[in-house]
């Protein structure tokens, strides 16, 4: 498999459906309906770029903002990106708006860009023995977030 055809493989995730419930109460079902975790095999990370994932999720998100435009359970989405280093995936989700907090019970350790979270994952994913950046003394989910407005 090459760059390309990864992407490719990816395509069902671009347009997948979005679901808004616009309700705090539902919390739980829009994280398990919106929420992608995505793989990458150690022999591709050398070869794909940070470039490429924020290619492929700027499609993503347009997706799902066009999605938003065309509902009324919301009036803007919350996009947030981590790695879960754990399972080995990078993982995003997209909540509606009237969420207050991200779902996390772990604190999180908010970061500039989406980029710094690729090249996070994209270094784990190429490495045996790479150490999660963790420079706090108790553990922080590092997470990309981004509001997305009609």
């Amino acid at each position: 498999m090459n760059v390309q055809e990864y992407f490719a493989d990816l395509e069902d995730v671009v347009t997948d459906a979005l679901l808004l419930t616009g309700g705090p109460e539902r919390l739980t079902e829009e994280i398990r309906h919106n929420c992608w975790h995505i793989g990458l095999p150690a022999e591709l990370a050398a070869a794909v770029r940070v470039a490429d994932f924020e290619h492929w999720l700027r499609r993503v998100k347009q997706n799902r903002q066009d999605q938003l435009r065309q509902q009324s359970a919301a009036d803007a989405l919350r996009y947030y990106l981590w790695v879960d280093y754990q399972s080995g995936y990078l993982c995003f989700n997209f909540l509606s708006n009237c969420h207050e907090q991200l779902p996390f019970s772990a604190p999180v350790e908010p970061v500039e860009s989406e980029a710094v979270i690729l090249a996070d994952f994209l270094r784990f994913c190429a490495s045996d023995d790479y150490d999660a950046p963790n420079t706090m003394e108790q553990w922080r989910v590092r997470t990309y977030s981004e509001v997305l407005r009609r």
